[in-house]
């Protein structure tokens, strides 16, 4: 917990029309004293976490009247309470996602979204960067990018809820509405490869190509696997290609190509030689480091992501703790090919299967 006590503020008015929603039983134990009535209605958040419709009516009447700092530690006690039904319906949103279901899925965690959306505002009022990230090495990368920031991770899964939401509405063509729950998402996990590449997405559909650049290029210094970086180098392609530069289209889907995004790029390549009536072979050395210094993108990985992730499997392993050790070193071998690596992830997996 970052915070311990829910701090009331000495004088705050509660209309009748703020509470006019509100069920009987709860209007008939509010006796017009503001310290009282809020401390009762934020009881009431905690003990009706299962039901959504009053939720949504407590959290717009509180946050009416408390402060953004005073209503991080109501929230907190809200994610303990409901975690586990949150989590449920974000993985029965994403089932429904997967066979197609998008409106059904939208619907399953549309309430919970909005529900967490005071959230966004009230994380940034803390002393703490409050962050929700959905894997070890995110929240090690950020650290390492916000070496100042104290950071501080949340159980609720705000950046991987936003980013379904997101994901659910460009499915459904509602763009504008897709941005805003993709750039939440980057503000709950500014590292999140998943975010940022549907916000790119998002931008594409919209024509967007100056903030489709932008966003890419900005994502190769948290790119941490084979997968980010062919998803990149895509992005880019398909950018170049829109400004009529058919080489470096066709360098960095050789790129693509290389770091495992064969089927992809293989069909954007068809692609671009349709619009530009003509056939394209992949990209030599030569051709790639010409288009690389041209244009301005890197051709490997950003190495102190390499060496964070091999400090990282180090510590872990003289720690004892080989599962956490092998997570690491699989990353940086990932993204080096490094003998060096591959040798270390052997030793730890002959120990692991020993152990």
């Amino acid at each position: 917990m970052l915070y311990n006590n829910l701090a009331i503020p000495e004088r705050q008015e509660v209309s009748e029309l703020d509470m006019e929603k509100l069920p009987q039983e709860i209007r008939e134990h509010l006796t017009g004293d503001s310290v009282h009535d809020l401390e009762y209605l934020s009881q009431k958040v905690i003990e009706t976490a299962d039901n959504r419709d009053l939720l949504e009516d407590l959290f717009t009447l509180i946050t009416d009247h408390l402060s953004q700092s005073q209503m991080l530690p109501l929230f907190e006690k809200y994610i303990e309470k409901s975690l586990e039904q949150i989590r449920s319906a974000y993985t029965n949103a994403s089932h429904l996602r997967d066979i197609g279901l998008f409106e059904e899925a939208l619907e399953e965690i549309d309430g919970i979204v909005r529900e967490i959306m005071p959230l966004n505002e009230l994380a940034q009022s803390s002393e703490y960067d409050i962050q929700s990230f959905n894997e070890p090495f995110e929240y090690d990368l950020y650290e390492m990018l916000e070496p100042s920031k104290k950071v501080r991770n949340t159980p609720l899964p705000c950046a991987c809820l936003l980013s379904l939401h997101g994901s659910l509405l460009l499915s459904l063509e509602r763009v504008e509405e897709a941005i805003t729950s993709l750039a939440l998402a980057l503000t709950w996990n500014p590292v999140s490869h998943d975010a940022s590449i549907l916000l790119a997405e998002a931008y594409k559909m919209k024509n967007d190509m100056d903030m489709l650049y932008t966003l890419t290029i900005d994502r190769f210094r948290t790119a941490f696997s084979k997968v980010h970086m062919a998803e990149l180098y895509y992005n880019l392609g398909y950018y170049y290609g829109t400004l009529n530069r058919p080489e470096d289209s066709v360098a960095c889907f050789t790129l693509c190509n290389r770091y495992g995004g064969q089927e992809i790029a293989a069909s954007a390549l068809y692609q671009l030689g349709k619009k530009f009536r003509k056939t394209f072979q992949w990209a030599n050395d030569a051709q790639i480091r010409t288009s690389a210094e041209t244009c301005g993108y890197p051709l490997v990985p950003d190495d102190r992501i390499i060496r964070l992730a091999r400090m990282n499997a180090t510590d872990s392993y003289w720690d004892g703790d080989n599962d956490h050790a092998i997570y690491y070193i699989r990353i940086a071998l990932d993204l080096s090919g490094s003998p060096e690596d591959r040798s270390f992830l052997d030793r730890l997996t002959e120990d692991t299967v020993v152990m």
